[in-house]
């Protein structure tokens, strides 16, 4: 699976410091359109990438994905478009991927952004997520039943969300995610614990959590500023997991003021 397959949307002058947008669980690239381009409008080179097995970047040939991999198609990415460090700022799964990224190649990382996300899934957030993805059949014969199926998720967001990612195929309609590898490899995945990569984490850091959030807990916000004394820290108002959605202004705000504060 080469790097230049990804599909990667990008916004400003590639001559500005570059920002790496990493979208969630589910997500593409289209979910972080608008903090690229404030990103960009703010002096960075910011790109959203959508991960391995979303949107329309490939499968993995193998049904493998697992954070370490996803964190390997970041330096990929960069290395495609000659990008020889970045910040990164990832939403949920995202946070994940940009915090394994630091990990693995520390010299590659300018800073990271955690968005409603801590470096271990907590277990109501697990079950959330599993009761979200395990239901999902692989395909649906007409857009009326997909409608209907959705119905059993009472948050609306969520609903609409599910049906932006189907796309027709074969005459049916499908997910634009691998659902399979995702299912059976990713969630998986998520239950790795990554508090050791946080403590040593050298770059600069801003953690975000949505006043509302319950993925994202405050106590797990706490955890983190106390085993890393110098990261940046915002609760957005009004917000729940999804802050760039529900509270738009103040999560971009809290983002770009991160990254002029850190700007190289």
């Amino acid at each position: 699976m080469a790097a230049t397959d990804f599909f990667s949307l990008g916004k400003g002058d590639p001559n500005d410091p570059p920002v790496l947008l990493i979208h969630g669980l589910l997500g593409a690239a289209r979910n972080l359109y608008r903090l690229v381009q404030e990103t960009a409008k703010s002096g960075f080179h910011a790109v959203a990438h959508d991960q391995r097995g979303h949107g329309h970047s490939p499968w993995s040939p193998d049904g493998r994905y697992t954070i370490p991999d996803l964190a390997r198609d970041v330096i990929a990415i960069m290395d495609s478009k000659g990008i020889p460090s970045a910040h990164l700022v990832g939403h949920s799964l995202g946070g994940r991927v940009a915090l394994a990224t630091a990990a693995l190649e520390p010299t590659r990382v300018k800073s990271i952004g955690m968005l409603d996300v801590g470096p271990r899934i907590g277990p109501n957030a697990f079950k959330n997520l599993k009761d979200i993805v395990d239901p999902l059949p692989l395909s649906f014969p007409s857009k009326e039943e997909a409608v209907e199926f959705v119905k059993r998720y009472p948050d609306p967001g969520i609903q609409q969300f599910l049906l932006a990612n189907l796309h027709t195929k074969e005459d049916r309609l499908t997910w634009l995610f691998d659902l399979n590898g995702i299912r059976d490899s990713l969630l998986p995945s998520l239950q790795i614990d990554q508090h050791e990569d946080w403590r040593r984490l050298k770059t600069p850091a801003l953690v975000l959590r949505g006043e509302n959030s319950a993925h994202f807990r405050q106590e797990e916000m706490d955890l983190m500023l106390a085993q890393h004394p110098g990261a940046k820290a915002a609760v957005v108002e009004n917000a729940g997991h999804w802050v760039h959605v529900d509270n738009f202004g103040d999560t971009a705000k809290a983002v770009i003021d991160f990254l002029r504060q850190v700007k190289t």
